[in-house]
């Protein structure tokens, strides 16, 4: 089962599950998951925001000592780029629970019905025997 909220956000969770049938219940196992584009995505950007951190902090700091302010944006920027992905993420996750709840709502509304459905044919068949119990 798969269900997708119809605004974009790339960090929305995805339902992977399934519904197992052991004798009269049902089992339902599943985790929600981001897509593994975004995973890869935001570990990339996460990754060379850093290597560029790392690299301002070497055109920064020379070897001769002493700080290079006019290059501080070599460092300032991948840190921000760096604590910008990860608010991203963060954000995209707090969102997606939103549709985690939504989806474990509708698994609950769709269990109830079928067990109400379930519940009604199983009185049809009994009212309908002992209708036909009585005629005979």
């Amino acid at each position: 089962m798969l269900y997708t909220v119809p605004y974009r956000n790339s960090w929305h969770s995805y339902y992977h599950g399934n519904f197992y049938h052991l004798g009269n219940e049902t089992q339902i196992e599943g985790y929600f998951d981001i897509s593994l584009f975004t995973k890869a995505f935001s570990i990339f950007w996460l990754s060379v925001a850093f290597l560029f951190f790392l690299v301002g902090i070497i055109i920064i700091v020379p070897s001769e000592g002493g700080i290079r302010i006019e290059n501080l944006g070599f460092v300032i920027v991948p840190f921000m780029m760096m604590i910008l992905g990860a608010l991203a993420c963060r954000y995209g996750i707090w969102i997606g629970e939103q549709t985690q709840k939504y989806v474990i709502i509708w698994i609950g509304e769709q269990t109830q019905k079928y067990v109400i459905d379930f519940i009604e044919r199983k009185l049809d068949a009994i009212q309908n025997n002992r209708e036909a119990v009585e005629r005979d």
